[in-house]
């Protein structure tokens, strides 16, 4: 059974830094795939973890997706402008895909979002996230252009796409 908390103690913010880092790994290993492109993975996952404590305020949220085996998930969400909410860093590990945690990770920040008075929620992602974009299209995330807060992908930047969720 799938459990997602907002991570606030030092044993879930460990599980949290090693989901990252296998994120982050993830994407790096993707972008030489897709695009033969040889990014620094210790770099983006020091950058990731400079800035969590903006997730951790109380105007943002770390979330971690728990099943009984042991972590599963992460999605981080964060206040980028008055109202406007941004979501970063959502990942299922390999194995627990196909379980619907990514869809209960987009529902919760959907729902704190709202909780936040946040009147929309932003995103960025790149091209080869292609089934991640299914998961927010079906959310209700429509496409949308850049935004001035989004993060400066470098070499990337060709290959993101940017989508946008109106709360009610």
């Amino acid at each position: 059974m799938t459990t997602i908390v907002r991570a606030i103690n030092a044993g879930d913010l460990a599980a949290v830094r090693d989901l990252l880092g296998e994120y982050l790994a993830w994407v790096v290993a993707e972008a030489k795939i897709h695009y033969g492109m040889e990014l620094d993975g210790q770099a983006a996952l020091e950058y990731s973890l400079g800035d969590i404590e903006t997730y951790l305020s109380s105007r943002g949220r770390v979330f971690l997706a728990q099943e009984d085996e042991g972590p599963a998930g992460i999605a981080f969400m964060r206040e980028i402008r008055a109202n406007v909410g941004e979501i970063k860093r959502m990942y299922v590990r390999p194995a627990y895909r196909g379980r619907k945690i990514g869809q209960g990770l987009i529902k919760r920040l959907i729902e704190d979002a709202g909780d936040l008075g946040f009147s929309a929620l932003l995103l960025d992602s790149t091209q080869f996230m292609a089934s991640a974009h299914a998961l927010y299209r079906a959310a209700g995330f429509t496409d949308t252009d850049a935004y001035p807060e989004a993060e400066d992908h470098g070499a990337l930047t060709e290959f993101v796409i940017h989508m946008k969720y109106e709360l009610p």
